[in-house]
């Protein structure tokens, strides 16, 4: 049985368990005011204070949106993102070809455009394709439009954007490196290994071709594209 105390106790304790919880909303908060403020702060600037200094709210009633800074600051860059990568574009293209490579430009110029912010973006699967819906959509319309079955749209959008992807960490790479980190590190495990060996390798060290400028993304969409259009007339 609870005395009194304990009574009073629990009590206390359900009733700040329900302040804490609903702290956020009291306050008056949702992610569209908490982003609206992180980007008027700069995300070189943006701490979990300084945000709720912003915001004239006590630091605690963030985390019922925002647990910590690096999740802010992946919701900042996602939305940086969604916000220059337009769909319009996307929809206005007049072959399902251009609408492709629109989306993988706009994707790739829009993300390197955004500098160091850039390095916040979370690539992982179950963002590859929610953090663009709406060009996304776009691009299915046009897959779709043209012939492809819907199972065949999607799979052509999920390797779209994971071509794109790619493209994207690999520039960040570059630019990051004083040296190109694939020849790089391909020369050195060569220069490791009896000389007469791995002809091709040495080769393609030598030809000096750069995989991490416009000219490979050029190069990947042309195999992408031609590949989506064997397999529709297949």
């Amino acid at each position: 049985m609870l005395t009194k105390h304990h009574a009073e106790k629990t009590m206390k304790k359900d009733v700040l368990g329900e302040v804490e919880r609903g702290r956020g909303e009291r306050a008056g908060l949702d992610l569209a005011r908490i982003l609206q403020a992180a980007r008027r702060i700069g995300h070189d600037k943006l701490s979990m204070q300084a945000l709720a200094d912003a915001l004239n709210v006590d630091r605690k009633a963030l985390n019922y949106h925002v647990k910590d800074r690096q999740t802010l600051l992946a919701l900042v860059a996602k939305d940086t993102l969604t916000a220059s990568f337009s769909s319009a574009d996307i929809a206005r293209a007049p072959t399902w070809q251009d609408a492709c490579r629109t989306y993988a430009t706009h994707l790739v110029d829009a993300a390197v455009a955004m500098g160091s912010l850039a390095e916040h973006l979370r690539f992982d699967d179950s963002e590859l394709m929610s953090w663009n819906l709406l060009p996304t959509e776009e691009l299915l319309e046009q897959l779709n439009r043209a012939g492809f079955s819907e199972a065949a749209s999607v799979r052509l959008a999920v390797l779209l954007a994971a071509l794109c992807v790619g493209h994207v960490k690999d520039i960040w790479q570059a630019r990051s490196a004083v040296e190109r980190t694939r020849p790089r590190q391909l020369q050195k495990w060569l220069d490791s290994v009896d000389g007469k060996s791995y002809s091709r390798l040495r080769q393609a060290v030598a030809l000096g071709i750069d995989t991490y400028g416009p000219e490979q993304l050029d190069f990947s969409l042309r195999v992408f594209i031609a590949g989506a259009e064997a397999h529709l007339a297949s």
